[in-house]
Protein backbone atom coordinates (compact mmCIF):
# COMPACT_ATOMS: atom_id res chain seq x y z
CA UNK A 1 0.00 0.00 0.00
CA UNK A 2 2.81 2.40 0.77
CA UNK A 3 3.93 2.09 -2.84
CA UNK A 4 0.60 3.58 -3.93
CA UNK A 5 0.86 6.64 -1.73
CA UNK A 6 3.64 8.99 -2.67
CA UNK A 7 4.07 11.65 -0.02
CA UNK A 8 6.04 14.06 -2.14
CA UNK A 9 5.30 17.12 -0.02
CA UNK A 10 7.16 17.92 3.18
CA UNK A 11 5.16 17.45 6.38
CA UNK A 12 5.16 21.20 7.07
CA UNK A 13 3.48 21.86 3.72
CA UNK A 14 0.92 19.09 4.30
CA UNK A 15 0.01 20.64 7.65
CA UNK A 16 -0.75 23.93 5.89
CA UNK A 17 -3.25 22.50 3.42
CA UNK A 18 -6.62 24.22 3.18
CA UNK A 19 -9.44 22.96 5.42
CA UNK A 20 -11.44 22.30 2.24
CA UNK A 21 -8.67 20.01 1.03
CA UNK A 22 -8.82 18.11 4.32
CA UNK A 23 -12.62 17.92 4.01
CA UNK A 24 -12.20 16.40 0.54
CA UNK A 25 -9.81 13.78 1.92
CA UNK A 26 -12.21 13.10 4.81
CA UNK A 27 -15.08 12.57 2.38
CA UNK A 28 -12.99 10.00 0.51
CA UNK A 29 -12.18 8.14 3.72
CA UNK A 30 -15.85 8.21 4.77
CA UNK A 31 -16.87 6.89 1.35
CA UNK A 32 -14.35 4.06 1.54
CA UNK A 33 -15.53 3.16 5.06
CA UNK A 34 -19.18 2.96 3.93
CA UNK A 35 -18.37 0.93 0.82
CA UNK A 36 -16.15 -1.50 2.73
CA UNK A 37 -18.81 -1.96 5.38
CA UNK A 38 -21.51 -2.63 2.77
CA UNK A 39 -19.36 -5.11 0.85
CA UNK A 40 -18.45 -6.97 4.05
CA UNK A 41 -21.99 -7.10 5.44
CA UNK A 42 -24.29 -7.47 2.42
CA UNK A 43 -24.62 -9.40 -0.82
CA UNK A 44 -25.81 -6.45 -2.87
CA UNK A 45 -25.07 -6.07 -6.56
CA UNK A 46 -22.77 -3.19 -7.60
CA UNK A 47 -25.54 -0.77 -8.59
CA UNK A 48 -27.40 -1.37 -5.33
CA UNK A 49 -24.12 -0.97 -3.40
CA UNK A 50 -23.67 2.40 -5.07
CA UNK A 51 -27.24 3.48 -4.32
CA UNK A 52 -26.96 2.41 -0.66
CA UNK A 53 -23.66 4.27 -0.32
CA UNK A 54 -25.26 7.45 -1.64
CA UNK A 55 -28.21 7.02 0.72
CA UNK A 56 -25.95 6.54 3.75
CA UNK A 57 -23.75 9.49 2.82
CA UNK A 58 -26.73 11.77 2.35
CA UNK A 59 -28.16 10.73 5.71
CA UNK A 60 -24.81 11.29 7.41
CA UNK A 61 -24.33 14.74 5.92
CA UNK A 62 -27.93 15.72 6.64
CA UNK A 63 -27.58 14.74 10.31
CA UNK A 64 -24.47 16.91 10.65
CA UNK A 65 -26.56 19.95 9.81
CA UNK A 66 -28.98 19.31 12.67
CA UNK A 67 -26.50 18.59 15.46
Amino acid sequence: MEKWINLSRPEEEINLLSPLTWAYIGDCVYDLYIRTNLVNNTNLKPHKLHMETIKIQAAGYASEGFS
